[in-house]
C-alpha cells in the first residue's frame, strides 16, 4: 500500500513542516543562521546532517540520542548541472538521490541494489512557496531517514541551482558585450 505524507516551508524560511493528514508530525530546520547542520525529526525519531565541503559538498548523518553515524552523503560537483547524490548507510546499502528537472523541484530516491523507486516526491511549481508530496511504500525501511534527508537535499540543490543560475547570468552578461562591437 502506498503512504503519502507532505511538507511545506515558505520561501525564506529555514523550517519546513511535515505533515499527514493536516497534523504535523515531524520538521527541519537549520540550527544557526550560518551553521552547517540541520536537525530534522519524523515520527519521534531525530537526525542531525552535518555538512562539509565547497565544490564536492558531502553531509554526514549523524542520530543524535546514541551520537553515532548513520551514513554518509556524496553529492556531485557544485558546478554540475544535474542534482545527484549518493547515499551510503552504515550497513552498506546504496541509494541513489535525484532531482527530475531543472527547477529542482521533483525528487526521488532510488535504490542502487534494484533500481526500484523508494520515495517519490513532487512539487508544484509556486514562487513563494516550498510545499510538496511524497509518496512511498509501506513496507520501506529507514522512512524517516529518507523523507528528511530527500527535503534537505531538495534544499540544498535548490540552493545551488539557484547559484549555478546567477553564475551563468553574470557570465553571459560579461561575455555578451564581446559579441556586439
Amino acid at each position: 500500500m502506498t503512504q503519502v505524507i507532505s511538507y511545506r516551508t515558505s520561501y525564506f524560511s529555514n523550517k519546513y513542516q511535515i505533515l499527514k493528514d493536516s497534523l504535523q508530525i515531524g520538521n527541519l530546520y537549520k540550527t544557526e543562521w550560518l551553521g552547517c547542520t540541520i536537525e530534522a525529526s519524523l515520527n519521534e525519531q531525530k537526525f542531525s546532517f552535518v555538512s562539509k565541503g565547497i565544490l564536492h559538498p558531502s553531509i554526514t548523518i549523524i542520530n543524535p540520542v546514541t551520537n553515532t553515524t548513520v551514513g554518509t552523503i556524496e553529492i556531485n560537483h557544485l558546478l554540475s548541472f544535474h542534482q545527484t547524490a549518493i547515499l551510503t548507510l552504515q550497513n552498506g546499502s546504496k541509494y541513489y538521490w535525484t532531482c527530475n528537472n531543472f527547477f529542482t523541484n521533483d525528487w526521488q530516491w532510488t535504490s542502487l541494489i534494484n533500481s526500484e523507486i523508494v520515495f517519490k516526491s513532487v512539487e508544484p511549481l509556486d514562487i513563494f512557496k516550498q510545499n510538496g508530496t511524497i509518496t512511498f511504500s509501506n513496507n520501506t525501511q529507514d522512512t524517516e531517514l529518507f523523507i528528511t534527508l530527500g527535503i534537505h537535499l531538495r534544499n540544498f540543490a535548490k540552493r545551488k541551482s539557484h547559484l549555478t543560475k546567477i553564475m551563468g547570468f553574470v557570465i553571459l552578461i560579461t561575455l555578451l558585450p564581446r559579441y556586439f562591437r
